[in-house]
C-alpha cells in the first residue's frame, strides 16, 4: 500500500497499490498494455522501460477514486505524463506491443495537453 501517491508523483494524491502487488509472482512480459475506459486512450509500454515503482491509484480522501477513476495508473518519474492512464480498466502482460494512442511527437503532445485545459 502507498498511503499518499503524491509523495511519489507530484500533483497526484490518494491511496495506491504497487503494480507488482497485483501481478502473479514472477510475472514477465515484453510489454505492459493498459486500456482506459475512454475508448480513445490506450498505452503500450515496453516492460524494460517501467521502473519497479509503478502504481495503481484507487482512493482519494477515504473514498473511491472518482475523477479519473475507478483506477488510475501512475509511473513515478516517467518523462511522458501520458503513461498515467486515467479510467484504467484493463492491464495486460503481453509478448507484443498493444494499442498505443499517445502522441508521437512534442507538437502533438503539446496540442493534446492544451485541449485538456
Amino acid at each position: 500500500q502507498v498511503g499518499d501517491a503524491g509523495l511519489l508523483v507530484p500533483g497526484k494524491r490518494g491511496r495506491a497499490v504497487w503494480l507488482e502487488a497485483l501481478l502473479p509472482p514472477g510475472a514477465k512480459a515484453a510489454f505492459l498494455n493498459l486500456t482506459s475506459s475512454d475508448p480513445g486512450f490506450a498505452v503500450s509500454i515496453p516492460w524494460s522501460e517501467l521502473p519497479r515503482g509503478a502504481l495503481v491509484l484507487y482512493e482519494q480522501d477515504g473514498k473511491p477514486l472518482e475523477k479519473g477513476g475507478p483506477f488510475r495508473f501512475l509511473v513515478p518519474g516517467h518523462e511522458d505524463e501520458c503513461v498515467h492512464v486515467k479510467q484504467l480498466c484493463c492491464v495486460e502482460l503481453a509478448g507484443t506491443r498493444g494499442r498505443d494512442t499517445r502522441p508521437l511527437d512534442d507538437a502533438e503532445h503539446q496540442k493534446l495537453h492544451q485541449q485538456k485545459r
